[in-house]
């Protein structure tokens, strides 16, 4: 290919990065009122800024290869020389990369200023900020203020809410007004709703019950107060299973190795079976060993 179809292809990638650096000026820049009815032809913008830089990448890795040295003649035309650095032999990978990363970057950022739907939120969040979108479609989790229960509570509301990147701070806050119940939200319910507020009524949540040796005692103690068995049902013997294999997983949560609790844990759960049910395990476990 001659050295004008080089230089043309430089002139347009040239082009191309002088159109993303626009978009990128009006996120810097971006005022709601004013611009929030852009956004949507930014993006369509954006995807087409994309597609044709990887068009015109390939061509240019294509003529570089097929005539190197006729590169090297060129390289004091005009348009050519200056982007003769980005184009050589590994730079081109760096390149493609360098203008992927800042198009995926711009595209979230246009993406978390698009226009949010206003919807209904529930009457005691009335006095709030009210969130600019609607709940995901699933149940959020929900916590009252059992220490119990704040270990997957937390787990879940993270990994939903609190890490979303495409959420905004205010509407991660109302979204854990939504979650929070009896205590728990009577922990927060001073703090003011607001995106900078956000992070100190998480802090408050975590700062009131992410005390392990607390959470570890109420596990402790749930399973130390499981009723005995009345009687034989598969209903009763299903609970206490249940409620055993539940408080063990938080507490192997929190660090502690239940694997070596045979012993003590066998013994206990059969304190909590009915007479004929204990009467088959201790047949069916004839052994001398320990189960």
């Amino acid at each position: 290919m001659p050295k004008s179809n080089l230089r043309q292809l430089v002139k347009e990638e040239n082009q191309l990065n002088a159109a993303l650096a626009n978009v990128k000026d009006f996120v810097d820049n971006f005022d709601a009122v004013r611009d929030s009815d852009m956004v949507e032809l930014r993006l369509v913008k954006l995807d087409e800024i994309f597609d044709r830089f990887c068009i015109i990448r390939v061509n240019i890795d294509v003529l570089l290869d097929e005539t190197s040295e006729e590169f090297e003649s060129a390289a004091d035309d005009d348009g050519v020389d200056s982007a003769k650095n980005a184009l050589v032999c590994g730079d081109s990978v760096q390149t493609y990369k360098n203008f992927e990363n800042s198009y995926f970057r711009l595209k979230a950022a246009l993406l978390a200023k698009r226009p949010r739907t206003k919807v209904e939120i529930p009457e005691r969040q009335a006095a709030c900020q009210p969130s600019r979108l609607k709940y995901p479609e699933l149940k959020l989790p929900s916590f009252c203020g059992k220490l119990q229960d704040w270990i997957t509570f937390r787990d879940n509301f993270k990994s939903l809410i609190h890490d979303n990147g495409d959420l905004s701070p205010i509407d991660k806050f109302n979204y854990l007004r939504a979650s929070l119940r009896d205590e728990a939200l009577l922990q927060i319910n001073q703090v003011q709703v607001s995106a900078a507020t956000y992070n100190i009524a998480w802090n408050i949540l975590e700062a009131k019950y992410e005390n392990h040796k607390l959470i570890a005692h109420e596990h402790l103690k749930a399973l130390f107060s499981v009723p005995v068995m009345k009687s034989e049902s598969f209903d009763a013997l299903n609970t206490v299973l249940m409620t055993f294999k539940v408080n063990l997983q938080q507490l192997e949560k929190l660090g502690e190795n239940t694997e070596n609790w045979s012993t003590i844990l066998a013994f206990m759960l059969t304190q909590k079976l009915d007479t004929a049910t204990l009467r088959q395990w201790e047949t069916h476990h004839s052994s001398n060993n320990i189960p």
